[in-house]
């Protein structure tokens, strides 16, 4: 059922310059959906996360956590205060089905320590309200 927001959401983060949507060249950075493969080392990986009815809005509420891993600590935190300056209180961004009315963060991106692979990482958590057939 999220799929077709998190893919729309992807897309759009790569063409603001975020990434490569589904794949890393190699020397950049790479947008994900619930995973990256472990051998990436700058990734920005989208996972969705409970969301609550909001019973009679004629909307969808869509709530997500945005996690980027980088080798770098400060290109990770300059990566995850990019995606927040283009997703925190944004209004009325069209995707290419759906429109997203809103989008807020819930706090600024956390820096949650190293992973296993030796890369920093950092989180932040998102509402959007979404009007469209989300599948």
């Amino acid at each position: 059922m999220e799929v077709q927001f998190f893919d729309e959401l992807g897309e759009w983060l790569e063409d603001q310059g975020v990434g490569t949507f589904g794949m890393d060249s190699g020397t950049g950075w790479g947008i994900y959906i619930i995973n990256a493969p472990p051998e990436i080392k700058n990734s920005v990986i989208i996972s969705p996360t409970p969301s609550a009815s909001d019973g009679e809005i004629p909307v969808t509420r869509r709530n997500f956590q945005v996690m980027v891993l980088s080798e770098n600590t400060a290109s990770a935190m300059d990566k995850a205060k990019e995606i927040y300056n283009l997703l925190h209180r944004r209004w009325n961004i069209a995707l290419p089905t759906l429109t997203c009315y809103n989008f807020t963060s819930v706090g600024m991106p956390s820096y949650l320590g190293i992973d296993e692979q030796e890369r920093a990482m950092l989180v932040a958590n998102y509402t959007a309200f979404v009007k469209g057939q989300v599948v």
